[in-house]
């Protein structure tokens, strides 16, 4: 067995967990911090002995994932999402360092690959998109953002071998679900921090990430998929300064 932790957030993800949880049984631990799901999550967890899983109201992604991270009997972790699917390479290497009777002390950095309605994307920053997931809980932390959390290390970094699959949306509907709840969840963040959104800008803000997007970051060599992804990345950004322009017309 693996003598590292890994860690997950989750929320009705039966359906992931059952994908997900069987790729996990060489780690000694698999915690799962759950905000009082109602699909049968904990009982498909109950399937794996590995598995331990405690519930908590949602606090906010990051302080979620820190609260889950704070469960962990090991001191390395491995944080994932309920759909992200790391390959054998990756699993194998962090074997190797957890093993290491000596390991330098690095966070590691998880290379995933987007597939989006189905389709891998093969080309641009969705193929090669690292985040930092492999670490000691003594030297790195989950920041308390409520959406688009990350991991701050007081280390070097380095990356993990092989690759994790990011499924991140089961279809259109799910897309669509949490579109809505990320950009309400941005716009507050972003008016917590005092941000301010123009509406003149918005509509060339939303242009210029369609652009970035579709053309600067090769999604064009994705076909239709990386088209699409790159429609939805552009109306993101113009909900989202929507929804900021509305907050500060609102608590004027």
């Amino acid at each position: 067995m693996i003598a590292a932790s890994v860690v997950l957030i989750t929320y009705n993800e039966a359906e992931r967990l059952q994908e997900l949880l069987p790729l996990l049984s060489a780690f000694d631990e698999v915690v799962i911090l759950d905000s009082n799901s109602t699909d049968g999550s904990r009982e498909i967890c109950g399937n794996f002995p590995n598995v331990a899983v405690y519930q908590q109201d949602f606090q906010g992604f990051g302080k979620q994932k820190q609260a889950a991270v704070q469960l962990a009997k090991h001191d390395w972790i491995f944080s994932l999402d309920a759909d992200e699917l790391p390959n054998q390479a990756m699993i194998s290497h962090i074997q190797e360092l957890v093993s290491s009777h000596s390991p330098s002390l690095k966070s590691y950095l998880m290379r995933r690959k987007l597939e989006f309605l189905g389709k891998v994307f093969h080309y641009g920053k969705e193929s090669k998109d690292d985040q930092l997931r492999f670490f000691h809980k003594a030297h790195a932390r989950w920041s308390d953002d409520e959406v688009h959390e990350k991991v701050i290390s007081d280390v070097p970094v380095s990356r993990l071998n092989g690759y994790a699959l990011h499924k991140s949306y089961k279809n259109l509907d799910n897309y669509i679900g949490k579109f809505n709840r990320y950009t309400s969840l941005a716009a507050e963040t972003q008016f917590k921090r005092g941000k301010k959104s123009s509406i003149l800008f918005i509509p060339f803000k939303g242009a210029f990430t369609f652009f970035r997007s579709y053309f600067i970051q090769l999604n064009i060599l994705n076909g239709f998929a990386g088209w699409l992804w790159s429609l939805f990345a552009a109306v993101y950004t113009v909900v989202k300064y929507t929804k900021l322009f509305e907050l500060h017309r609102r608590n004027r």
